[in-house]
Order: structure tokens, then sequence, then C-alpha cells
């Protein structure tokens, strides 16, 4: 988040800049279009990278929880086979 804000910040500070000295070229034009383009593409790629993190910690809970229960059942078998020894 802290690079997103970042850049913001940066595209806010050349389009001030470029409305204060009435001064609007190309270039100036192109670097908001191409931050603009950098922040759009981070903003998806960090969007990408949360929905990847919920995938992969759902699946890491469930095998969690098959462990548990796993450990649940041994218990039982253990217990069962003592007692009927």
């Amino acid at each position: 988040m802290h690079t997103l804000s970042q850049g913001q910040a940066l595209l806010d500070r050349i389009k001030q800049t470029s409305l204060n000295t009435k001064c609007t070229t190309h270039a100036t034009t192109a670097a908001c279009y191409g931050i603009e383009k950098m922040l759009e593409k981070l903003q998806e790629r960090r969007r990408q990278l949360e929905q990847m993190w919920s995938q992969r910690k759902s699946y890491l809970e469930q095998g969690f929880h098959l462990c548990q229960l796993d450990q649940e059942i041994n218990k039982v078998y253990v217990h069962n086979v003592h007692i009927h020894a």
C-alpha cells in the first residue's frame, strides 16, 4: 500500500506542478499516463496476490483440520485397542 500511496503522491505532484507553471507538455502528459498505468498494474498484481494468499490460506487450514481429525481418530483407535486387548 505504501508504494501505491507514493506513486499517487508523485502523480499528484507532477500534475500540480504542471498546473502551477501552466506548462503541460507532451512529456508531462506521457509521464502521468505511464505512472497511472504502472499504478493500475501494481494494484491488479496486489489484488491477484491477495486472492492467491486467500486460496492458499484456505488450503492450509483444511489440511490442518484434516491432521487434527486424523489425530483424534488415532486416539480413539488406540483407546479401543487397549480396551479390547
